[in-house]
């Protein structure tokens, strides 16, 4: 599903290498330079884990978020993958006619979502709805629209039913907990990207407000990854998670009315090419009855326009990419020997109470999931170990 442009607007310093899921650390970036800072979590994994989160975490100082885009690709597809199900998805697409002849429509345009507003204080937009319609250009400066008016409604719909690969995630306990859609998608269908779409709220009531300025270090939502097997000879053991923010298409944040954060328009030129789809006939048939645009030839004629592009502004939107390396080593292997046995139970206690050495990879011995490490975790391999307990739990 796409939303139209309209709706969007536009560090954590390595996180201790300790756990399955991200753990927080400060942003270095400075607050007075930025309107919204995003960082996605640098975390560490066992080969061949399951639902490894990664989290994405996100500042933002001015403006109060309510929708976003986010993609994210792997630069090791071959290390760890996005958790990804084959569904069917229904895409449903809006058209307004915005010219007749006679009976039939000749030109249309797509009716999209749009924030209205339905009441001002002074400048100010204080109350607003969302609709479906088109923006109707009331008067050009030259080949830019300096002002439009907001037409409602649509005419005709079509639906569409496509196989896409939906992407995990959680949002317990993060920014967007009870966000009204979430959806996230794998555009390459193999897992090595995710996309996320997310809005505060759908049409219906009830209202949710969006994330309001906030400089904490809560999860704006987590994303569920698979680890793969890793030979232990493997010395390059990191993945690089990456923001891919090189079009609005794909990254795009929006306060509540709407507009995006962060960004900037710039004028560029544009070449429109047009393809004759209903000639005149003879001997007037070197006049055209219905105009297309086309995005490459052939084409029976083209024009020349400026047009308003919107651009990421670098230096309002701070992008940090983040990791996931996979360790070495076993869960519960207090003393890192490839077994787990009485020697790792042995081992932890003569750290713990007897001045021993400290284990050699200490998230190992988190044999619980909950740290910090102690007596519990040994207790925990003691039952894993003679009372039919569960496994290690790492974290």
């Amino acid at each position: 599903m796409s939303f139209n442009p309209k709706f969007f607007r536009q560090r954590f310093v390595l996180a201790a290498m300790l756990a399955i899921v991200t753990l927080a650390a400060p942003m270095t970036a400075n607050a007075q330079f930025y309107d919204l800072e995003l960082q996605v979590g640098d975390t560490v994994g066992y080969p061949a884990t399951l639902n490894s989160a990664i989290s994405v975490y996100m500042k933002n100082y001015s403006d109060t978020v309510a929708g976003f885009e986010l993609w994210l690709m792997l630069d090791r597809p071959d290390r760890i993958i996005f958790q990804t199900n084959l569904d069917t998805v229904i895409d449903t697409t809006r058209w307004r006619c915005i010219q007749y002849s006679g009976p039939n429509c000749i030109d249309s345009v797509v009716a999209s979502l749009y924030w209205v507003c339905t009441q001002y204080s002074g400048n100010t937009c204080i109350d607003s709805v969302m609709q479906y319609g088109y923006y109707r250009c009331n008067q050009y400066q030259g080949e830019s629209c300096i002002d439009s008016t907001f037409i409602p409604g649509w005419d005709w719909m079509k639906i569409d039913s496509t196989e896409v690969f939906t992407g995990n995630f959680d949002t317990t306990g993060t920014l967007t907990r009870g966000w009204e859609y979430i959806q996230s998608r794998s555009l390459g269908g193999q897992g090595f990207d995710i996309k996320i779409t997310a809005q505060a709220n759908t049409i219906p009531p009830p209202y949710k407000r969006g994330i309001g300025p906030q400089y904490g270090t809560t999860p704006l939502i987590k994303l569920l990854a698979d680890i793969l097997p890793v030979p232990t000879t493997d010395t390059d053991r990191t993945v690089r998670i990456m923001i891919q923010a090189n079009n609005l298409d794909n990254f795009a944040f929006t306060d509540q009315k709407g507009d995006l954060i962060g960004v900037y328009t710039d004028t560029v030129a544009d070449t429109v090419l047009w393809r004759c789809q209903d000639w005149a006939d003879p001997p007037q048939n070197t006049i055209c009855l219905l105009w297309e645009v086309v995005p490459e030839p052939p084409y029976d004629s083209m024009s020349f326009r400026d047009i308003l592009v919107g651009r990421l502004d670098t230096s309002k939107v701070y992008l940090d990419d983040g990791s996931l390396t996979v360790l070495r080593g076993k869960c519960g292997d207090v003393n890192n020997n490839g077994v787990v046995n009485i020697l790792d139970v042995t081992f932890l206690i003569a750290y713990l109470y007897k001045g021993g050495p400290t284990p050699p990879v200490l998230s190992l011995a988190n044999a619980n999931g909950t740290w910090p490490v102690n007596i519990l975790d040994a207790t925990f391999l003691i039952a894993y170990l003679y009372k039919g307990g569960p496994d290690p739990r790492c974290s």
